[in-house]
C-alpha cells in the first residue's frame, strides 16, 4: 500500500513540475532492451586529454538523483548544486575543457538485466537524462576508471609525478594518503573537506583550492577532488580557469592498496 501511495505521488510530482522527464522515463522503462549509445574514451586516451589540460569529472547516480531534486546520503539537495550540475551537463561537448565520466557497466545493461540485479530503479533515471540533457554526439570515459587499483599506478604516475598535487577529501581519506608509503607522490598539500554535506562549504573549499594552485602555478598543479557531488561543480568551474583537475572519487581509497571496490563499480559483480 505504502509503494502504491509513493508511485502515485512521484507521478503527480512529475506531471507537475517535470511532465518531459515523466514522458520520457515511462517510454524508456516500457522498453526492456534499451541501452543508449555511448562512445567511450580508453584509458590512454583519457591521459593524453589530462596532458592536453582536460580536467576528468565523473556523474554518477547520486549526481543525478540531485538534479532530480532529490538528497542523498552524505549530500543534502540544494537548488544551486542542482543548477550547477545541470549546467556542467548541458555544456559538455568535445570543446569543453572537461570530460565527463559515465560508469559504463550499468549504462550498457538493458532494463532487463537492471531490473534482475535490483539497479533498474538506481540507473534507469540516467539513461533517461542521457536521452534530455547529455550531449550525445560526443565521447566520454567510464567512471570507474579510478576505482581499479591499476589505473593510477599504470597511466597516470609518471605525468603526476612532474606536478604539484592538491587533495581535497575528507580527514579520513587525507590520513590514509599520508600514512601509505607505497604511494610515490611526495610534492602534494592538503585540504580538508566534509565527510557530508560539503556543498555547504563550497565557496570557501574553492578560495582555499585557488590559493593553493596560486602557489605553485597552473600549468604546475593538478587538483585530486574526492568530496562528493560537490567536488563535479567545483571541477566544472575551475576547469574553466584552466585549472587541471581529476574526480578521483572513492578511487583514491584503492590506489597503492590491494583494496578491491568492485562491488561500487557494479554491485553484484
Amino acid at each position: 500500500m505504502k509503494k502504491g501511495i509513493k508511485i502515485v505521488c512521484y507521478i503527480f510530482r512529475h506531471i507537475l513540475i517535470r511532465p518531459t522527464y515523466l514522458y520520457t522515463y515511462v517510454k524508456n522503462y516500457l522498453n526492456s532492451g534499451y541501452i543508449p549509445k555511448v562512445d567511450y574514451y580508453d584509458t590512454s586516451e583519457l591521459v593524453t586529454a589530462l596532458k592536453a589540460g582536460k580536467s576528468l569529472i565523473r556523474i554518477g547516480d547520486g549526481e543525478i538523483y540531485i538534479m532530480n531534486g532529490g538528497s542523498i546520503s552524505y549530500q543534502k539537495f540544494s537548488r544551486r548544486l542542482q543548477k550547477a550540475l545541470l549546467s556542467m551537463v548541458k555544456n559538455y561537448s568535445k570543446n569543453s575543457p572537461y570530460l565527463l565520466g559515465l560508469n559504463k557497466i550499468p549504462i550498457s545493461k538493458s532494463n532487463v538485466q537492471l531490473k534482475k540485479d535490483n539497479l533498474l530503479r538506481c540507473w534507469l533515471p540516467m539513461k533517461v537524462y542521457w536521452h534530455l540533457y547529455f550531449n550525445i554526439t560526443t565521447y566520454y570515459f567510464d567512471a570507474t576508471a579510478f576505482y581499479f587499483n591499476e589505473t593510477i599506478p599504470k597511466y597516470l604516475e609518471a605525468y603526476l609525478k612532474t606536478k604539484h598535487l592538491i587533495l581535497v577529501s575528507r580527514a579520513e581519506n587525507i590520513l590514509k594518503f599520508q600514512n601509505n608509503h607505497n604511494i610515490p607522490f611526495t610534492d602534494v598539500s592538503f585540504i580538508e573537506a566534509p565527510e557530508h554535506n560539503s556543498f555547504s562549504v563550497y565557496d570557501e573549499l574553492k578560495d582555499k583550492i585557488r590559493d593553493e594552485v596560486y602557489k605553485y602555478g597552473k600549468a604546475d598543479s593538478i587538483v585530486l577532488m574526492a568530496f562528493g557531488p560537490a567536488c563535479k561543480p567545483m571541477a566544472f568551474e575551475l576547469a574553466n580557469e584552466e585549472v587541471v583537475t581529476i574526480d578521483v572519487g572513492r578511487g583514491i581509497e584503492v590506489a597503492y592498496t590491494n583494496e578491491r571496490i568492485d562491488h561500487i563499480i557494479y554491485p553484484g559483480m
